[in-house]
């Protein structure tokens, strides 16, 4: 009933030219209504022609002249070289070719799966192959807009049902395996921004594709996503506006995020020693385990062999992932000319300012220092007390590079005391990482403290 509606409602809107224009939200739902605010545009025909091919996929009945209305709308709307202007087309924060890139890519993957469902289309067969080779140079060419890439290679797939090409097959593989490699950190993000945002459905888009091309080869990636977009979330669980919530829900539903579960556990043993356990809620089970996304088990571990086990008992499916640092194949040699001491708490509350204290004892003259500490994951450096250290000459200067912080001093020898701030940001059961002190004239260790549990509430 609802798609049946909905589709009566984008026929009614649809502008005699075959596109689709903004509407209010208290308009658009009102009887009657026209759309107002800002007459035809590009993109929302393209946005409601994906809804329309995808209701008629699903076996409902969607006219199809309204379809190839729309079609026929956005074909006459290519530029001089066969491709779409991302100008006008919608509110973009830039308009160079990476946007129009990524915004032609998009326009493809809804014409081919258009085609798919409306034999009419095949009117312009000898344009979709071109636009289809282009997009295939634009995967060839490692295109660096993870969007261009995502929507190319959809678009290709939707190209490949709908001639039956399979030699677009390898093509698309490599071009999946290297849309992963541009994710930067737990999400994908965008070279460019729209009034939309762009974040959320960029990665929401991307996560359908993983899940639709091999969802066993890509879980991890998926489930690392699926993560990262449900903490995205804001006030009354929706996203930051309606498209972002429609995308988001989509990318859930395909992940099958859905999957109903149950109050359970997850428990992590090193040795036979339980090192931490959390409760599932089965309300939220992804954010509720999100702290054991990162866990580092360096305090309990022993020299030569391990034993790690990780035990769930709910309903849904986890991947664990054991990852190896080696820092050399032996214990590093160290000067023993510096003494030194970490003071941290164990433990803080979220938004709660933590005080890092670091002592040394020089027994010579150091010319130059540098003191390297590490930033836990479920933290963030106060860089106010950094300035504070310099401003008060306690240190020459400091850098933060990635999760390091490097604290630079002059002329050392002696005690010192250099006190610096944390900042609590994400709750979860982590590690402060050691703290070493190097001569940064020769590189010579000269002291070094091990890890140290942190655990944010």
């Amino acid at each position: 009933k609802e798609l049946s509606e909905a589709t009566s409602q984008l026929t009614y809107q649809q502008f005699p030219s075959g596109a689709w224009g903004w509407y209010f939200l208290a308009d658009a739902t009102a009887p009657n209504s026209l759309p107002i605010v800002g007459g035809e545009n590009l993109y929302y025909t393209v946005y409601v022609l994906r809804a329309l091919a995808e209701i008629k996929k699903a076996g409902m009945p969607v006219d199809d002249g309204v379809m190839l209305r729309g079609v026929d709308y956005i074909m006459k709307s290519r530029n001089k070289q066969g491709l779409w202007s991302s100008k006008g087309a919608y509110f973009w924060q830039v308009f160079n070719e990476e946007t129009d890139q990524a915004f032609s890519a998009e326009a493809f993957e809804v014409l081919m799966l258009t085609a798919t469902v409306l034999p009419d289309a095949k009117k312009y067969d000898a344009e979709f192959a071109k636009l289809k080779n282009t997009m295939a140079s634009l995967l060839k060419e490692r295109a660096q807009e993870p969007m261009t890439v995502a929507s190319a290679v959809q678009g290709l797939a939707h190209w490949k049902e709908y001639k039956n090409d399979k030699t677009v097959d390898k093509l698309l593989s490599e071009s999946i395996s290297y849309l992963v490699t541009l994710k930067r950190k737990g999400y994908w993000e965008p070279h460019w921004y729209h009034a939309y945002g762009g974040m959320v459905e960029l990665n929401a888009r991307i996560l359908e594709l993983l899940a639709t091309y091999d969802p066993d080869k890509y879980d991890a990636y998926l489930r690392e996503g699926v993560t990262w977009l449900l903490a995205t979330r804001e006030a009354w669980g929706t996203w930051h506006n309606e498209i972002g919530t429609a995308n988001a829900i989509r990318a859930l539903l395909k992940t099958g995020a859905f999957a109903e579960e149950k109050k359970s556990q997850i428990a992590l043993k090193v040795n036979g020693k339980q090192v931490t356990k959390i409760d599932v809620d089965p309300n939220d089970p992804f954010l509720s385990a999100a702290k054991l996304r990162y866990f580092e088990i360096t305090p309990w571990v022993k020299s030569g062999k391990n034993d790690v086990e990780v035990t769930y008992n709910g309903n849904l499916t986890a991947s664990v992932f054991l990852e190896i640092q080696e820092w050399g194949t032996k214990i590093p040699s160290i000067e023993e000319v510096v003494d030194i001491k970490r003071l941290v708490p164990a433990e803080a509350a979220v938004g709660e300012p933590v005080k890092v204290t670091i002592k040394l004892n020089s027994k010579k003259m150091v010319p130059i220092m540098t003191v390297e500490d590490h930033i836990p994951a479920t933290a963030e450096v106060d860089k106010a007390s950094l300035d504070a250290l310099k401003k008060d000459k306690k240190i020459s200067d400091y850098l933060i590079e990635g999760n390091k912080l490097y604290l630079v001093l002059v002329q050392v020898k002696g005690k010192k005391t250099l006190q610096y701030k944390l900042k609590a940001t994400r709750r979860g059961n982590g590690l402060h990482a050691g703290t070493r002190i190097l001569d940064a004239a020769n590189g010579d260790l000269l002291a070094m403290l091990v890890s140290s549990p942190f655990t944010v509430k």
